[in-house]
Order: structure tokens, then sequence, then C-alpha cells
């Protein structure tokens, strides 16, 4: 999951329900600010376009492959740049008023109609994420190359490369649909709600009703969203056979319902798995083409386990805790900070301090959300690896010759000796996640020290695994860890959102 698409969608979302600071936008004309927002998007697009060519043009001389890593980088800062655009676009020029003003101009009436105006005001971040996809293409013509020896060697299927739109309309739907889509919905759904009982609780003074309507609404959308999902995805059903039997088999044995386990048709090009779905009748199993054409069995089912692992460990629903607590609890800190402030003499007089005031009150939630849920969501995915590690362990890897060698070498026999019938974390499961982790990074030509936000580079994850060889099944620390976390976050938001309300800042 890419951390871009949901800011995209928080920005515009927080710029609607009043959040913003004054740049001066005032004093500006509408031309003026369109080429403030639109400008650095244009300018970011063609200096991609510019160095993707470059590094395209010298992968093949000595040492290119370092050509893939720079440009891997270079378009996740042009990104990050978009992105850091589109808040100062939004939040700080009004561009959002800007769009509803124009939307009033064409349609009439206030400009603010559920969801089109939110979705015009993102289209200049939308239009620069496409557009370094696009610069991006020559780029992914030259690994796809360098993968089709390989593919050729291991008897893996080999599809035609797609064309440059082809291949962008792809990365949309697997960086923007998937996560945008439920984002949009929810959103939708609350601001449907709100035009349509605001105008009744201020006169009855039931405002709270329209707050439980908005989430109950917006539950009830995120229940369903994978329906939608699956629509917007080129998926099919993964056909009957021994692999679909082995995969089913992980989720009987973990008690997890999946209504379909679904294969997401990519050309190859992406190589990934995914569960989608809080309740089982709507929960379905992503595994993509090119997933299944490169991995061994055994790894298959080690990535079938990772993902079980979200649904049987509850990630998802814990997750949303978390979030949440860390947002609220980001709340209750900036409002600590003012009044730490307000007793050391600090005068709010001046509008330059009113400004600073807002900064801190909306900033200062969101980089505790930023810091505290990229580490959440870390050790969640930790916890997801052990699982199939501890799966494999129990059950064996899938190949009974690895298990039965794996159980006769002497050097490994500690691995999978069993103490007060308690099992043992064995090398074969070990080596098959490592294994799964580090064909995804070879696959993607991912320097595998690379960070992620919500995932931690693979070699932190197989650093990690490794250290689980003989260790108890059923005692490892990211177990009792993960247990702190989901007790520790529930306590904050609890303890959060009394704070709030005591403090009258909540209704």
């Amino acid at each position: 999951m890419q951390l871009f698409p949901i800011v995209i969608v928080g920005i515009v979302i927080a710029a609607s329900r009043g959040a913003g600071w004054a740049l001066g936008a005032e004093d500006m004309s509408a031309l003026e600010i369109c080429c403030l927002v639109w400008g650095p998007v244009a300018v970011i697009v063609a200096v991609c376009w510019w160095k993707m060519r470059n590094w395209a043009r010298t992968v093949n001389e000595p040492g290119g492959r370092k050509a893939f890593r720079y440009a891997e980088r270079f378009a996740i800062s042009a990104r990050t740049v978009v992105v850091v655009n589109h808040g100062v676009s939004v939040l700080g020029l009004g561009w959002l008023g800007l769009v509803r003003e124009g939307i009033a101009k064409v349609v009439g009436g206030s400009g603010n109609l559920v969801l089109v105006d939110e979705f015009v005001a993102m289209l200049p971040a939308l239009a620069g994420v496409v557009g370094i996809w696009w610069a991006y293409y020559p780029m992914e013509l030259r690994l796809r190359e360098r993968m089709l020896a390989a593919q050729l060697d291991s008897g893996a299927s080999v599809h035609p490369m797609p064309s440059r739109w082809t291949y962008v309309v792809m990365q949309a739907r697997l960086h923007l649909v998937m996560m945008m889509a439920p984002l949009l919905l929810i959103a939708g759904m609350s601001e449907l709600v709100g035009m349509l009982l605001d105008t009744w609780a201020s006169e009855t003074g039931h405002e709270w009703v329209v707050q439980v309507v908005e989430l109950a609404s917006a539950g009830t959308v995120f229940v369903f969203s994978p329906l939608v999902v699956r629509w917007l995805l080129d998926v099919e059903r993964l056909a009957d056979g021994e692999l679909r039997q082995a995969l089913t088999e992980i989720c009987r044995r973990h008690k997890v319902s999946v209504r379909e386990i679904l294969v997401w048709k990519t050309e190859g090009t992406v190589i990934n798995a995914a569960v989608m779905g809080i309740m089982g009748w709507f929960r379905y199993v992503l595994l993509t083409d090119g997933l299944l054409e490169t991995m061994h069995p055994r790894e298959l089912k080690a990535v079938m386990a990772h993902e079980v692992a979200h649904v049987q460990r509850k990630h998802i629903p814990w997750m949303i805790v978390s979030l949440l607590a860390l947002l609220t609890g980001g709340m209750v800190a900036s409002w600590g900070v003012l009044v730490a402030a307000d007793h050391a003499g600090v005068q709010w007089n001046s509008d330059s301090a009113q400004s600073v005031v807002e900064g801190v009150q909306e900033i200062l939630p969101l980089l505790v959300v930023l810091v505290g849920f990229g580490w959440v969501s870390r050790r969640m995915e930790r916890q997801a690896d052990t699982f199939a590690v501890q799966d494999m362990s129990v059950y064996g890897v899938g190949d009974a010759r690895k298990d039965a060698a794996m159980e006769s070498d002497d050097a490994t026999r500690k691995d999978v000796t069993r103490e007060d019938g308690v099992p043992k974390v064995t090398g074969a499961a070990v080596g098959t996640m490592m294994n799964a982790l580090e064909v995804i990074a070879r696959l993607h030509m991912v320097d595998v020290r690379r960070r992620s936000w919500r995932h931690g580079s693979i070699l932190w994850r197989q650093e990690y695994l490794g250290g689980l060889v003989g260790q108890p099944v059923d005692r490892l620390k990211i177990d009792r860890q993960v247990r702190w976390i989901k007790a520790g976050s529930a306590l904050l938001l609890g303890g959060a959102l009394a704070v709030l309300w005591k403090l009258g800042l909540m209704v």
C-alpha cells in the first residue's frame, strides 16, 4: 500500500472541513493560482521524463544496474514533490475554493457537489502521479528486457510488454484505485449525509445524530468496498487444482473465511498479493499473475499465509484503531503545546501568531500519525511474516523432500526438535519466507535495503526472520509486542477521546 493516495485524499477532505492557511492567495487572480497549482506539476513531469530517458540509455553500460535504483528513487522524490505541491495548493492557496467557484459558475449553487469538487481539486496531483508513471515507462521497458532471460530459463510465462498507456493504467489500478476508491466512497457518503441532515440537526440541536449517521454510513461503505474494488480491477477466479486446494487449506486451518481467491491480471508486470475486506462474505485474496508465474508453490503458500495473518490477527481493524488513536492523541498533544506556550507568556494577538496556532493544531496530529502509524504498520507486517513461518514450521513448507532433508541434517536438527511438545521455528520455513521476499525484490529490481514506510526494507524483514530459527513457535516476541500495541492503541484512543470531550473539542 502506497501512502501518497491517502495523503492526496486526506488533504482535500481536511480542506473541505475548513483546514488551511492564508498564503496571500486572496490577492491573486484565478489565473495566477491555476499557474501556481499546475505549473510545478508540469515541470516535475517534464524533468522526470528527461531523466528517465537518459537513464534508460545507460542501463546496458557497465554499472548500468545502478540506473534502476536512481530512477526509482527519483520517481519517489518526484511523487513526494507532487504531493507537497498538492498540499500547498489546497491548504495554502485555496485551490478547493477556487474549484467550487468554477463549478458554481457552470452549474449554479455553491459548487459544493458530492465528491465532484473534491475530485476536480485532486486532478493536478493525480495528473502529476500519472505523468511520472508515463515518464518512467522506458525504465520499465528495460527492466522487462532484463527479466526476459530469467523468465525463459525458468520456464515462466512471458508476456509482451504493454504499451505505455496500458502500463500507466495498470499502475493507476494498483496504486490509486485500490486505495482511493474506498476512501472516496466513504468521504462521499459522509458528505451526502451531512448535506441531508445538517439543516435538521442545527434546527433541533441534534448535531450528534449527524456524526453517528456519518460514522455508520462510512462503516457500511468500508465493509462493502471490496465488491467495488473487485469490479474496478481486471481479475478472475483462481482455477481449481492443487494450488487452489493448498491455499484454501491454509485459510481453513486458521478459520479465516474468504469469499474468493482471485488472480489479478497485470500482464506479469506486478508481483504482489493483497487481502481485501473486513468481513468474510466480502473478503477477497488477490494474487497477481506475475506472482503465480514466478514463485515456487511453497513460496506461494508462504505468501498466502502472510495474507491470512492480516485477517487472523485482525490487523485491519486494529490498524484503524491505531490510526484513530494516533490522530486523537496528536490533537491532544497539539492542545498541550499551545497550553504550555500560553503559560510561557506567548501572545497570540497578531495574525501571524494565529497562523502558527492553526498550523500547530493541524500539522502536529499529522506528524504523529506519519511517524507512529508507520511504526505500528511495520510491526504488524513483521507479525504477518512471522505467522507464515509459524504455519510452515508446524505444517511443513509444502515440499516433503525439503522437510525431510531439514530433519535429517544434524547441523539443523535443533530447528525442528520439540521440547515438551512445543514446536520450534524451522530453517526450512524461514528460508521459504526469505526466498519469497527475495523473489519479489529481485524481479522488481528493488534494492533489499530500500526502506518502506509501511513494510520496512526487505533486508530488515529477512534479518529478523533469520533470527527466529530454533525459537518456540508460540513464544515469539513479536506476538507479545503486537498485543501491547493493540492494548496501548485502545487505551490511547479512549483517553484522548475523553480529554477532547472534556475540553469541548468534540461535539
